[in-house]
């Protein structure tokens, strides 16, 4: 089995501090939610760590292959913020890991179709987990200046919301 870890040190005060559990929480529930449609081997194919934002870390969301071993997912997540944001970001990115668990760890920069399938997912798991937030970010989604962003909103609802079926457009 390979590794999956969220950084510990986001539970001290310069990370999350008392909101630690819940980013936890959220996130292996939305990874458990992939698991359902994936196999756990798949999932568990790269090396994966979860980390979050600290002032002047570079753009975030995001996930980075590291020497072409491990992938390391960097979200975005301010101590305020609620878990549907949580579980939006890191499902975007979780999906983008999906991309590099199906064709390596050395695939190309994602283009735009993957990141239609990545912004689908992140509007799914908000669909499914977080309902009373699921229009604020579908509206969110739908207003975003890049094209392939915002049609994510157009799949998720093209596969009624169904983990299952967004994965078999990959």
């Amino acid at each position: 089995m390979k590794t999956f870890e969220i950084n510990g040190n986001l539970k001290s005060e310069m990370g999350l501090g008392s909101r630690y559990p819940d980013f936890r929480r959220v996130i292996y529930s939305v990874r458990n939610f992939f698991i359902q449609y994936l196999e756990e081997e798949f999932m568990n194919s790269i090396d994966l760590y979860v980390d979050n934002a600290t002032s002047n870390s570079g753009y975030t969301p995001k996930i980075t292959p590291i020497l072409g071993k491990y992938l390391i997912i960097k979200l975005g997540i301010n101590p305020t913020d609620g878990e549907a944001r949580i579980a939006f970001q890191f499902a975007h990115e979780l999906m983008h890991f999906v991309y590099y668990a199906k064709h390596g760890i050395d695939k190309q920069m994602a283009d735009e179709q993957e990141e239609v399938i990545c912004s689908a997912a992140a509007l799914i798991i908000v669909h499914n987990f977080y309902p009373e937030f699921f229009e604020q970010c579908n509206n969110y989604v739908k207003s975003l200046k890049r094209p392939e962003y915002r049609k994510g909103a157009e799949v998720a609802e093209m596969v009624a919301y169904h983990l299952g079926e967004l994965i078999k457009k990959i």
